[in-house]
């Protein structure tokens, strides 16, 4: 299990690092939920104050991509998958 996560760990920091330097919505669409799956590694491992950090970053940023999209914001909680599938049109995530 620790091997699965030390690889998704990598891959998510690596996404987070591209996408937060991108400047069109759907690449800071794409660092939002990069942010979220951050924020599941992080809970996957016990960390919950990293989760939840990770998880307010998350929701900062596709709130930020909502408003520049004209689109509805979350409802507030933790986020989940479903919320960015309006956001990034892609039917999936």
């Amino acid at each position: 299990m620790l091997q699965f996560l030390t690889f998704w760990s990598n891959l998510v920091k690596e996404s987070i690092t591209h996408f937060e330097v991108q400047e069109t919505t759907s690449g800071q669409a794409q660092y939002a939920r990069a942010l979220y799956y951050r924020a599941l590694i992080f809970g996957a491992e016990g960390r919950e104050k990293l989760r939840k950090r990770s998880m307010q970053d998350a929701r900062r940023a596709l709130e930020d991509v909502c408003d520049e999209r004209g689109l509805p914001v979350p409802p507030d909680r933790d986020l989940v998958r479903e919320d960015f599938e309006g956001v990034l049109g892609f039917g999936y995530v």
